[in-house]
């Protein structure tokens, strides 16, 4: 098979890694269309056709996606890619950290994809070390449309039973500064840069607490928000699912 017929994906990743350590903004917005091609491109393997008017977020919110995706995971990493691209469409300020998180997701999601399609074998880790900032201002501006031959041609790989099944994996600290972040930022809350920093009506991150149950008897709380007065409203603390709640708290 021609891989011209996947032009337009390759044009989108590029182009999300291009402007990844110049322009934030664009990178999360190419990684968002990028992601838009593939779950269009399942859904015309599994279904046929896509549904009309759907938003990416009824897409892939949909039974029919998150059976095909099969991990918890996964899905997490492409509502990241979904959410990150949707501030940078609204003109909102993206930072560097969130693009490149979103585009390392997609890499996944993209690789892990095209190997299930028999189109690669393999796909190398992610590499930040290989990223080249850019000199263009912006990417060619292009519609999300898909091949009709490559759909042809991939239909045999997949049916309604396929699943991908496959995980991302991230630390818990970057689930912490990620995720996190992104969720209260969607709250409404502004989430401070620097350690032990308490402003009214912010988010702070490692907030230093006395009276823990350690030989120092001294802590560090992942975020607490503050309200207009200065006071805390309330503590957030990320742990990983195998650890009990009441130890965080």
């Amino acid at each position: 098979m021609n891989i011209d017929k996947l032009k337009e994906l390759y044009s989108f990743c590029n182009d999300a890694e291009s402007f990844v350590l110049s322009r934030p903004d664009i990178s999360a917005g190419q990684s968002r269309k990028a992601l838009e091609y593939l779950v269009k491109l399942v859904y015309q393997l599994r279904n046929d056709n896509i549904p009309q008017r759907s938003s990416l977020f009824e897409l892939v919110s949909s039974e029919n996606f998150t059976n095909f995706i099969n991990d918890a995971s996964m899905l997490s990493a492409i509502h990241y890619i979904r959410k990150v691209g949707n501030i940078a469409i609204h003109n909102d300020e993206v930072s560097q950290k969130e693009a490149l998180f979103s585009l390392k997701q997609l890499h996944v999601f993209a690789g892990e994809l095209l190997i299930k399609l028999d189109l690669i074998s393999e796909y190398p880790l992610f590499d930040e070390t290989l990223l080249i900032k850019t000199d263009e201002k912006y990417p060619k501006d292009s519609d999300v449309s898909i091949n009709q031959q490559i759909v042809e041609h991939l239909k045999p790989k997949v049916n309604k039973h396929t699943t991908l099944g496959v995980g991302v994996n991230i630390s818990e600290a970057e689930t912490r500064k990620l995720y996190i972040d992104l969720y209260l930022r969607e709250a409404g809350w502004k989430v401070l840069d620097k350690d032990n920093q308490k402003l009214s009506e912010r988010a702070g991150i490692e907030i230093k607490v006395q009276g823990m149950p350690n030989n120092e008897g001294v802590g560090f709380v992942d975020y607490v928000l503050y309200g207009g007065d200065g006071k805390p409203l309330a503590v957030v603390e990320a742990k990983k699912a195998s650890v009990s709640p009441i130890k965080g708290k």
